[in-house]
This record gives C-alpha cells, sequence and structure tokens, in this order.
C-alpha cells in the first residue's frame, strides 16, 4: 500500500446508499479528476449529480499511487499548454485557500520549485534557448547551476530548467478534500450529489450499466477512470490510451531537509521524480521503470512490485541521503497516449472522457475538470478556448 494511502485518516463511500435509476450528470470515477469535477460542478450549480466509484474510497488509484509533484512543466515547450498547467496549479491554490486551516495544513501543499534535468549540460542549455524563445521572458522557468544532491548525476547534469511554481502536494488528502467540500456545496444548495461504490461494466447511449447489472438513465456520462477501465472507452479510444504502470519508493521521515526539495530527470533507466517532504523529512522517489519488462506498458497489475526496479529506486533513494531506508513502496496506473496530451471531450453523444494524462494529471486533471463542468453547466458552449487544442480527443478519430 502506498505511504499516502497508508497515512490517510479515510471515511469510506456509505455502503448502504442507494443507487438511483436516472441522473443529469455520471461521473464514473472518485479520484482527483472525478471529484474535482463534481466539486465545479456543484460550484457551478448543476444538480442531480451521480459519482461511481468501484472502490469503497476515494483517492484509491492513481491519485492515491502517485509521487506528490503538483509542477507545472515547460518540458513540452508548448506555451498554451504550460499556461493551462498553471492556471490548473492556481486552481488548486484557490481551492484550498477556501477550505478550513485545519484542510489547508492536511494537504500539505508547499512551493519548493522544480528542477528538471535532460542528458548531458548541452542538452539541458540547447532546451534553456529553445525555452527563452518560446515563453519570453521565460515566465518563471530559467536556466540555473546544478544544485542536485545526486552524487551520480554531478558532472554530467551541471544545469538544470527551475520552474518556480512547482510545488508538492498530499494527493489524497487533496481529494477527499475535493470530494467533500463537492458535497457540502451541493447540499448547501439544494443540489443533489450522490456517491455510490459501483463497478461500471458498459456505457451506453444515454445510460451506464453496472456490473450488478443496474441500468442508470444518464442526460450526460464522463469517464474519469484514466487507466482504470480503460475498457468502457469506445473502441476507437481503446486502441489509443495505453494503461503503464509507475512504481514508486518513500523513505523513513526525520530526515534533515535540503535547499533543493522537487526534481526530475532521465537517464537510462527512463523518467525519475522525487520530493522531500517538507512536513517531515521524507523522501517519496518514483521511475526507473524502463528497466521493467517492456517498461511495464501494459503492465494493470498495481499489488505487486518489479524487483529490478525496486533496487534501482533504492540505489537513488541512497544517493539522495546516505540515512534513508525504504520504508513503503508500492505501484500505481497510468493511462499514456501516443503524442503524451490527454484525451478531453465528447467521444459519443453525451459521452465525454477527462483521462490520459500521460503522468501529469496533477497539473491537468482539476483543469479539464472545471473546463468541462462549465460545459455541462451552459456556461460554455464547447471546450474550445477552455483546454489545449492538442487535448481534443478528436484528434484520435479516424472515422
Amino acid at each position: 500500500m502506498s505511504f499516502w494511502i497508508s497515512n490517510l485518516d479515510r471515511r469510506p463511500i456509505p455502503p448502504d446508499t442507494l443507487l438511483p435509476r436516472s441522473c443529469n450528470v455520471c461521473i464514473i470515477g472518485a479520484g482527483l479528476t472525478g471529484c474535482s469535477l463534481a466539486y465545479y460542478l456543484a460550484e457551478y450549480d448543476v444538480p442531480d449529480v451521480l459519482l461511481l466509484e468501484a472502490n469503497a474510497y476515494v483517492a484509491h488509484g492513481a491519485t492515491g499511487r502517485n509521487g506528490g509533484h503538483l509542477s507545472p512543466s515547460p518540458s513540452r515547450l508548448d506555451p498554451q499548454i504550460y499556461n493551462f498547467d498553471k492556471r490548473t496549479t492556481s486552481l488548486v491554490r484557490a481551492f484550498l485557500q477556501s477550505q478550513e486551516e485545519v484542510v489547508q495544513r492536511g494537504c500539505e501543499l508547499y512551493t519548493t520549485g522544480l528542477l528538471s534535468y535532460k542528458r548531458g549540460t548541452a542538452a539541458v542549455e540547447d532546451h534553456a534557448v529553445k525555452l527563452a524563445e518560446r515563453f519570453p521572458p521565460m515566465e518563471g522557468s530559467r536556466l540555473v547551476s546544478d544544485t542536485t544532491p545526486i552524487p551520480s548525476l554531478q558532472g554530467t547534469h551541471q544545469k538544470a530548467i527551475l520552474t518556480d511554481s512547482g510545488a508538492q502536494v498530499y494527493p489524497a488528502r487533496l481529494v477527499h478534500a475535493m470530494w467533500e467540500a463537492a458535497q457540502r456545496k451541493a447540499k448547501e444548495k439544494g443540489l443533489l450529489l450522490t456517491t455510490v461504490q459501483r463497478k461500471v461494466s458498459q456505457v451506453v447511449e444515454g445510460a451506464v450499466l453496472t456490473e450488478q447489472e443496474e441500468r442508470i438513465e444518464c442526460r450526460s456520462v464522463v469517464y474519469c477512470g484514466n487507466a482504470y477501465g480503460l475498457h468502457l472507452l469506445p473502441s476507437w479510444l481503446q486502441a489509443i490510451v495505453q494503461p503503464v504502470r509507475g512504481q514508486c519508493v518513500a523513505s523513513q521521515g526525520g530526515l534533515s531537509l535540503r535547499q533543493w526539495m522537487s526534481g526530475s530527470w532521465t537517464d537510462e533507466g527512463g523518467d525519475q521524480y522525487v520530493i522531500q517532504r517538507r512536513s517531515d523529512g521524507r523522501y517519496i522517489l518514483g521511475g526507473k521503470r524502463f528497466l521493467a519488462p517492456h517498461q511495464d506498458v501494459g503492465n494493470t497489475d498495481d499489488s505487486t512490485v518489479d524487483p529490478t526496479v525496486r533496487e534501482a529506486l533504492q540505489s537513488v533513494l541512497k544517493e539522495l541521503h546516505p540515512e534513508a531506508v525504504v520504508e513503503f513502496e508500492w505501484t500505481g496506473l497510468m493511462a499514456f497516449t501516443p503524442d503524451g496530451l490527454p484525451v478531453v471531450g465528447e467521444v459519443q453523444p453525451g459521452y465525454y472522457v477527462l483521462c490520459g494524462y500521460t503522468g501529469h494529471g496533477m497539473v491537468r486533471a482539476s483543469g479539464c475538470a472545471e473546463a468541462l463542468a462549465r460545459v455541462l453547466s451552459g456556461m460554455a458552449d464547447s471546450l474550445k478556448g477552455l483546454i489545449p487544442d492538442t487535448f481534443d480527443a478528436a484528434r484520435f478519430r479516424t472515422v
């Protein structure tokens, strides 16, 4: 079990909640995307919303198993995407600022900056030149001297890109806060928001079918399950969105805090990412999936860990701090697309999808959900202008 879930005071979804026969909007999946959507639908006065979750708890999937980053990254050199990521981060900050102080403290949102590395100094400097061309005056991202504490990277990674707005958060607590706030807001406004534990077997036109052979008539259905439930996507999208397993470890707490606290880099093991938690000094480290068979593409088993990846992560953890030992290790599923960008939009009449974040869900999920909430509430006619054009699911439609 992940560190995030193990240390979470979870309130289960009420098991005896009656399943309605119909609803206005049915949300499939109670992770960050689904709970964000439920919150903004309540914010924008959308009534009769049903939130379906296959597990007994919210945030049991990817949001409870990731690395804890909330960091926009200009790595794709696309200003529209970078600005969307920054806006999503601002939405999360604004949400937490609207909550009680105890909720804010529990979600542990800290701005630490994010250091990003490329292979070799020349590659980093070339990337920085392109950043300067695309983001004048680089919009909070700039080339800096390397301050990494990782000995094996020193000398080869002497420069890094620093994104000032990079942050860390307790992701599972954030989702619980969103879920509870959505319920409060719906109740205050006299709207109906119902959360039920159910596994969905099929989405058909105008309805959702459960594994218990129940049918819920829906005006709109929104798939928010990312890699957990890809069989529910239309066939043309099932061939596009792939499940990919990621692996993380967490050290013990009580380690001395370093000035450098968040980073990502690439080497022969693939992408890696780390934070040192401000609240307890604990390191959360993930990546190295390129060392797993088939790079863990198509692996949907989030109950085991790969021993080779485990050994590699343990080695990096020791480089981060010689006294660090692994206290938690876990895996989780991501949904990847060929171009590395989310799949957002209406894929069948009345059926919308928000998925395919390719490892960047924390800085995109809430923004995509808020945009769709505007459409479903009637505040906007379409997603055009609310999300980057490159997120549109229609780009993969061949017929």
